[in-house]
């Protein structure tokens, strides 16, 4: 129980959001949290409605900031990427993407599948997710970074089945003159 990750918004001075989770015996439930004014005066928002969920990452968008996207694992054994409007009034739930099914809170805790989300500066149609999935958002095999160029309407393969191993951290330079991005990631053991 307690915060997993907090991030400054790049777009807005004073602010920041905080990913939260809490358990009770087996049953998880996750909130984001936002600081609009202080930095220590939050609002927060649960992830989902009844269902138990486990919150895994989060990051903001980088064009503009005006999105969110988390990862979480659901009692349903789906690791989904769920994506929020920022807005004034705090957060607007906008769209959902599957990135495995079939999974256990176990296969999380224990790294064996995970999905974090990543943006790269400049472009917030631009979303990576990494970690180590299998069948993500209608790909067929297991990946290590995947990512859509278009806000999630499709997906492609970045780096594919790293064996047992998967991408614990992740970045992407800003594109180049050629449009262009290097990409860095780190391969860890669960």
């Amino acid at each position: 129980t307690g915060i997993k990750q907090v991030l400054g918004d790049l777009f807005r001075q004073n602010t920041f959001y905080y990913l939260f989770q809490s358990a009770s015996g087996s049953s998880y439930r996750g909130w984001v949290g936002r600081s609009i004014d202080d930095g220590f005066t939050f609002t927060s928002w649960a992830l989902t409605g009844s269902s138990a969920a486990y919150p895994i990452r989060m990051d903001v968008d980088k064009q503009d900031g005006t999105t969110l996207l988390v990862t979480l694992w659901e009692s349903t054994g789906a690791i989904s990427l769920r994506k929020y409007a920022i807005v004034a009034a705090g957060l607007t739930y906008t769209t959902s993407y599957t990135m495995m099914t079939g999974t256990s809170i176990n296969d999380v805790l224990t790294n064996t599948y995970i999905a974090m989300p990543y943006t790269p500066i400049g472009n917030k149609s631009l979303i990576y997710v990494y970690g180590r999935l299998t069948n993500p958002q209608g790909l067929a095999g297991t990946f290590a970074v995947i990512n859509t160029t278009n806000g999630g309407s499709s997906w492609a393969s970045v780096i594919n089945n790293w064996s047992g191993s998967y991408c614990g951290a992740f970045h992407a330079s800003e594109a180049t003159q050629a449009g262009q991005h290097y990409l860095y990631g780190v391969r860890q053991e669960p």
